[in-house]
């Protein structure tokens, strides 16, 4: 059985106004930034809800002729861990109250996302953890490129995980950059390309593990 906890509100896990999130436990990549580690196992703990417990949090949302929210962004974990009827269901359930939806994953199941795709306005994937390009993840952002309303791929590289030479590969693979913005802290750094009138955008995360000069030099 599937196991889930809620955020009924945040400012930040959409590409525009509020959202209510719903994680999806389990995910089977371990990787050392993993922004939910409390998430990563499969198991039921305390506090978490099932299926129906969600589905009844989601309709609670709504009030007549407006919802507390925007968007019901479903996260993990990986969420495409359960089964596609499984989120079908969730997703359908923030439908049925005009709610815009999204989806947090690591774009690993394209087959899952060929079946939900039509359900989903806002589609970010995370490449995670290898020092390489996983050709699912890839079959899914192109499967994705001309079909969303909202496409952001995002890579999170740490230099002592990732080489250059990945970065170069990411940049090869997808055929960009066109612009590039570095943010403090975190250093984002920001690649946009439009795609039949849409627009992707294409982050690279970097905790100042490499210096802005170096990055340059990589991605130019």
């Amino acid at each position: 059985m599937s196991n889930y906890r809620w955020q009924a509100f945040s400012l930040v896990d959409s590409p525009n106004g509020s959202a209510s999130i719903v994680f999806c436990r389990g995910c089977k990549f371990r990787c050392p930034y993993c922004h939910n580690p409390e998430l990563l196992e499969f198991e039921k703990q305390d506090g978490d809800l099932n299926l129906q417990e969600i589905k009844e949090k989601i309709l609670k949302l709504s009030h007549g002729n407006f919802t507390e929210t925007d968007w019901l962004i479903i996260s993990g974990g990986e969420p495409l861990n359960n089964e596609a009827y499984i989120l079908r269901e969730i997703l359908k359930c923030a439908r049925s109250i005009k709610l815009k939806t999204g989806i947090y994953t690591t774009g690993i199941y394209p087959e899952k996302i060929k079946e939900l795709y039509y359900l989903i306005d806002y589609f970010h994937i995370d490449f995670k953890c290898n020092n390489n390009i996983d050709e699912k993840t890839i079959e899914t952002v192109r499967f994705l490129e001309d079909k969303a309303e909202y496409l952001h791929v995002n890579f999170t590289v740490m230099k002592k995980y990732h080489s250059k030479e990945i970065i170069d590969v990411t940049k090869r693979t997808f055929n960009y950059p066109i612009g590039l913005s570095i943010r403090d802290e975190k250093r984002l750094m920001i690649f946009t390309r439009a795609s039949n009138n849409r627009e992707t955008l294409v982050k690279l995360e970097n905790y100042q593990l490499y210096t802005e000069s170096e990055l340059k030099q990589i991605i130019f």
